[in-house]
């Protein structure tokens, strides 16, 4: 593991990392429709201009109105 945040719009990532506890140093789940993808980057923007210090061990789900985040637990400590 690199120790780098994801940044996906694939729900399955989500399972994978916060579900079924994968190591993740982080991820960032876009939940934006396709008919509103020219919102996407700056709502990804401003989720890291605002909270960027909170994104380590957090899984975070951006839409178009909030940022909800959930902390992922892990047994061994990222590096």
């Amino acid at each position: 593991m690199e120790g780098r945040i994801l940044l996906t719009e694939d729900k399955d990532f989500g399972e994978l990392v916060y579900r079924l506890k994968k190591p993740s140093r982080g991820m960032i789940l876009i939940r934006i429709d396709v008919q509103e993808r020219h919102r996407k980057w700056p709502r990804a923007e401003a989720l890291i201009a605002k909270y960027g210090d909170r994104l380590p061990g957090h899984f975070v789900v951006v839409d178009l109105n909030k940022f909800r985040f959930r902390p992922l637990i892990f047994e061994q400590p990222l590096m």
